[in-house]
């Protein structure tokens, strides 16, 4: 009686085993969205970027068919997504603009063929992409120390640093890719008033480099070494009264009007950090000096550049370590005679 209860089992056990395998390998389908990345490719691939039409969104749909275990397997694969290079099948090595057939792409892509599944169908069909060597270069390292007075030299460890970008953006190499070391605010306050420095710095790219496909630096950071001399500040002032100056034979003979939109400008200020706080509690100011000669007068011209001075106990005065950048250097004007609808003779 148990021999036959125990056959009985067996032969269940290996009926259910037999439907399981028989379920797993029959026939099935699949639809559904996932992402396509495309990375650079080695140099083995000659050190290539590829870069999709602005129009890819990097979402496409894949239809597969295969066993109900394959098109399992193929979901793991999906979620993670696919990442095309150049040199993979289908995807071209030679620099420029290529239109790249998905299906058949796909149809040779490793990690879904292992698998075991076959793809039928994608959408979109087609992507046109850019192909681009990349090249490293060495760049120049140049010291922006924004809020310190610098005495002799500043060094930095190192002072070039490898950038990987697309040959095109490298020109003849006749002017050097340079990388700027920027101290940022956070630094600057915690820096003594004077004396020697070894700071950490990290680098900033110019846009026009790291918004570049496959922009890349070897390093994030170098160390700068300097002596600060004193410490100094910048503010931006957003008022400045542009004031119109004559000769004094000229004062009464004329009507000088600026115009309404040129009245108060606006200007940076940088120098020590004691000067730049005088101009920022009041206790001096900036002026924007307009200085027309008799010539600028019978002339009467439309537009003159300013002077931007320090109005100090109602002095104007130059102080040669503030620099003062104005975001316009001219003004408009209208000058007319006084009593006169004409010009004076």
């Amino acid at each position: 009686m148990f021999s036959g209860v125990r056959t009985f089992a067996i032969v269940t056990l290996f009926a259910v085993a037999l439907w399981v395998f028989a379920e797993s390998e029959s026939l099935g389908e699949f639809s559904g969205l996932t992402s396509l990345r495309f990375v650079s490719a080695g140099a083995e691939a000659g050190g290539r970027l590829v870069s999709p039409d602005a129009s890819f969104d990097g979402s496409i749909t894949i239809d597969l068919v295969g066993s109900k275990a394959a098109i399992s397997r193929s979901e793991g694969e999906l979620k993670r997504g696919i990442e095309l290079s150049p040199g993979l099948s289908g995807v071209p090595t030679t620099d420029g603009r290529h239109t790249l057939n998905l299906l058949r792409v796909l149809q040779d892509y490793s990690p879904l063929k292992r698998t075991g599944v076959r793809v039928v169908a994608v959408t979109p069909q087609a992507v046109d992409v850019v192909v681009q060597e990349l090249v490293t270069v060495q760049a120049l390292v140049e010291p922006m120390l924004q809020g310190v007075e610098v005495v002799g030299e500043v060094r930095m460890t190192p002072d070039r640093v490898g950038v990987r970008l697309p040959r095109s953006a490298v020109g003849d190499g006749s002017e050097p890719i340079r990388i700027a070391a920027r101290l940022d605010a956070s630094q600057t306050k915690r820096l003594p008033t004077s004396g020697p420095v070894k700071e950490e710095v990290s680098l900033i790219p110019p846009v026009k480099y790291a918004s570049l496909p496959g922009f890349q630096m070897d390093r994030s950071s170098v160390d700068v070494e300097f002596t600060i001399r004193g410490r100094s500040a910048t503010e931006t002032l957003r008022s400045v009264p542009v004031q119109v100056v004559l000769p004094p034979v000229e004062v009464g003979r004329w009507e000088v009007e600026v115009d309404s939109d040129d009245r108060f400008l606006s200007a940076e200020v940088s120098g020590p950090t004691e000067a730049v706080e005088r101009l920022k509690n009041g206790s001096e100011a900036v002026i924007a000096v307009v200085a027309l000669s008799s010539d600028d007068l019978q002339s009467q011209i439309d537009s003159k550049n300013v002077t931007f001075v320090v109005l100090r106990g109602g002095v104007f005065t130059l102080r040669p370590e503030l620099q003062i950048v104005g975001e316009q250097s001219s003004v408009r004007l209208k000058i007319s005679p006084r009593g006169e609808s004409g010009p004076v003779p």
